[in-house]
């Protein structure tokens, strides 16, 4: 119910309400059903984050108040803003909801979160959680202050295609399952941001379908490696080899949900990345465009490498010594569930579009 009301809302101060609201489940979920010993650490982490951005937030609230005298959108839609009232408005509602993207350097939260939340914890972080920064952005602050966000625009997209390339660097020296997933949603968190701040209707739109097609994959992801845990008690890849002999279709969903991470033509990540090229050639050029293009080769060597040393080669004494089996009918419907939705938007992806209200509006 919280969540319904969240996208349903017009005030910007009872939606920043139900955004913080969210902080209390999100909290219990890491520091009560955790998994490992520093779940308590990593539930704080994520609280103060979240706090600093909450602060700034509502001095932000105090600005727009005493300017229109509502918090209403619509009011304040239609009210006249000084191009520095927006600016600070603008910076007082971008940082919070930058901080649940992640962006560089507020991402410290979001490795931690995600290793020491369950399986639940995780794909509730990542399917929605990260998720509500980006529908802040583009249903409230774009509208309210767009000059101040246009201002700055560069100083965000700079941060998110450092972000980007940082995440896709760093997950090929880490041996942790969960952790290496965690930095390539960051990865893919961060290009959204650029589609979102290069204010063209291409990038917007390879935001939106972005933020539905990582809300996929990043969920069916985190719930395979929960799968795997669950089995054998541990996420560090060196002690994994050769499943595919033993769990052909777990690793035939795998494999599924990795195209989608590496945007293979047909899945709907694809139509994503191919509108926000679009939108950054348009807005900045080929110098963002080379930067996106070496963060998409390093995000297949990091989906490939991370398959590979899974499923591939000789089968360890890990799977040796317990006993294996495969996916169950439950998980079979759960992970089958997100691909085919995965599939299915990403060759038939028209209903989508009906559903990118006054992105013209935006982009002009």
């Amino acid at each position: 119910m919280l969540l319904v009301q969240l996208f349903w809302i017009n005030d910007v101060f009872i939606f920043y309400i139900l955004f913080e609201g969210l902080i209390i489940p999100m909290f219990l979920l890491i520091g009560i059903w955790g998994t490992r010993v520093r779940k308590i650490n990593a539930a704080y982490i994520f609280l103060i984050y979240t706090l600093v951005g909450s602060l700034l937030m509502l001095a932000g609230f105090i600005v727009m108040f005493s300017h229109s005298g509502s918090l209403e959108m619509q009011v304040n839609l239609f009210t006249y803003m000084s191009v520095n009232r927006q600016k600070i408005i603008a910076c007082c509602f971008i940082l919070p909801f930058v901080i649940k993207v992640p962006l560089i350097p507020m991402h410290k939260w979001l490795p931690e979160a995600h290793v020491e939340a369950s399986t639940l914890g995780s794909v509730f972080l990542a399917g929605i959680i990260m998720k509500i920064g980006c529908y802040g952005m583009l249903r409230f602050v774009i509208f309210i202050c767009y000059g101040g966000v246009y201002y700055y625009a560069p100083l965000v997209i700079s941060l998110s295609l450092l972000g980007s390339f940082y995440g896709a660097v760093i997950v090929l020296f880490m041996y942790d399952i969960k952790k290496i997933i965690a930095f390539s949603s960051v990865v893919h968190m961060n290009l959204i941001n650029v589609g979102i701040f290069s204010f063209n209707v291409y990038g917007i739109e390879g935001a939106f379908i972005g933020l539905i097609s990582h809300t996929l994959i990043s969920s069916g992801l985190f719930f395979s490696v929960g799968f795997l845990y669950k089995r054998f008690k541990t996420r560090l890849l060196n002690y994994y080899s050769g499943l595919m002999y033993f769990m052909p279709l777990y690793a035939t969903c795998v494999f599924l949900l990795l195209l989608g991470n590496v945007a293979f033509p047909g899945t709907l990540a694809f139509i994503s990345e191919v509108l926000l090229i679009s939108g950054v050639y348009f807005k900045f050029g080929f110098l963002a465009i080379y930067i996106l293009f070496i963060t998409f080769v390093l995000s297949v060597v990091l989906s490939f490498r991370l398959y590979n040393r899974l499923f591939c080669g000789y089968v360890k004494w890990l799977v040796n010594d317990r006993k294996f089996f495969d996916l169950s009918g439950r998980e079979l419907l759960i992970l089958l569930l997100l691909i085919v939705f995965l599939l299915y938007w990403g060759m038939f992806s028209i209903p989508l579009y009906e559903l990118l209200p006054n992105l013209y509006y935006i982009s002009n």
